[in-house]
């Protein structure tokens, strides 16, 4: 996923409003650790999916 600058902008703009500039730091970090176990999730069913058709 490649984001450019105004989205991220526009996305940072959109979350001050949504949440409370205080809780911003602790939703950063979940939405980090949800976006890697999402990438984690993907690639390790990228990688059966890539075993079974080589079999």
């Amino acid at each position: 996923m490649n984001f450019s600058m105004s989205e991220i902008i526009v996305v940072a703009v959109i979350a001050l409003f949504v949440v409370k500039p205080d809780h911003l730091p602790h939703a950063a970090r979940a939405a980090g650790r949800a976006l890697r176990t999402v990438r984690r999730l993907t690639n390790k069913i990228q990688t059966m999916i890539e075993e079974t058709a080589n079999k």
